[in-house]
């Protein structure tokens, strides 16, 4: 289980494209050799902190389909993600690395409210070679974000700050792994999650490198031409707006997204249902709520943070 506390945004330079919005979801695997790593830990703590370092590391209709080449042995990884509804907007994914036998599926949604964002959703992280599951709660931009590992029942906790009016540093975070009922830490990591991290392992006192993120190299995705994609994948949905922004027309940028999205409103008023490609509607993922409620034992949550799966 995880507790994040996130008080400031991800920085974006300048130069940077910019990215459609089922596009981002390839973040989650910038660096898949971390998603494959999960796996490689015989000892259940080391597979807990392995899924922290790729926590760290990495957030209707539409589809964003890619995959990543091997890196140093970890063998493919494949990310399949859909918007599966449109009000609200809520995105699914799913993204797997079979040669690792590591897979995660889950689902994110958005929501404003005063200053604060809102991320109402999940990820589930299965390995094919253990019994261990993980929930990934998304974090908000202030508040809370969760995840409980089974059946080993450790308890991560995450608490990101940024940097303070007078003094800090941008984009730092802490955690603490510890076995369920006991204050003492097995390990702890810290460090900025943008760059450089520490982790210390507390039963053998050792300190160690747990992430440079300036050390490696983003995994590019390999992506279909446009010309392949159909007419629902975010690259070629949204090729003019982007088009546009990276000229500076930003008049025409805004009309065309609000034609995208009008289409969509249209669709919604004449009752006309999207036929999902990827994805499935559960009404209730046991699952999921087999290990929320693991969680909801431990901590109040406000409803607007309970999912039904």
């Amino acid at each position: 289980m995880s507790e994040n506390e996130k008080t400031d945004n991800h920085s974006m330079d300048s130069d940077q494209e910019p990215q459609i919005p089922e596009s981002k979801k390839n973040e989650f695997s910038d660096h898949p050799e971390l998603f494959a790593n999960i796996s490689r830990p015989v000892d259940e703590a080391e597979r807990a902190v392995a899924v922290l370092k790729w926590f760290v590391s990495t957030l209707y209709g539409e589809q964003f389909l890619a995959r990543w080449k091997d890196v140093n042995g970890c063998g493919e990884t494949i990310l399949f993600s859909e918007q599966v509804s449109h009000h609200p907007p809520v995105s699914a994914i799913y993204l797997e690395n079979k040669h690792s036998g590591v897979t995660a599926n889950g689902h994110s949604m958005a929501t404003a409210a005063r200053i604060d964002v809102t991320q109402v959703g999940h990820i589930i992280v299965r390995l094919q070679d253990y019994s261990d599951k993980y929930l990934i709660m998304l974090p908000s931009l202030q508040i809370l974000g969760l995840w409980r590992g089974a059946p080993y029942n450790f308890n991560t906790v995450i608490e990101f700050t940024g940097k303070g009016w007078i003094s800090g540093e941008k984009h730092t975070f802490s955690s603490v792994v510890r076995r369920n009922g006991s204050k003492d830490p097995l390990f702890t990591a810290s460090g900025t999650w943008s760059g450089k991290s520490t982790l210390v392992n507390h039963m053998t006192n050792e300190k160690s490198v747990f992430l440079d993120v300036g050390a490696k190299h983003r995994a590019t995705p390999i992506i279909e031409p446009i010309e392949k994609q159909n007419d629902l994948e975010s690259i070629k949905l949204w090729q003019h707006v982007s088009k546009a922004i990276n000229e500076g027309d930003f008049s025409t940028a805004s009309k065309l997204k609000g034609e995208i999205e009008q289409r969509q409103r249209d669709k919604v008023k004449r009752g006309e249902a999207t036929n999902l490609q990827y994805f499935d509607w559960m009404e209730e993922d046991e699952e999921f709520l087999s290990l929320f409620n693991l969680i909801g034992s431990k901590l109040n949550l406000e409803n607007k943070y309970k999912e039904r799966g």
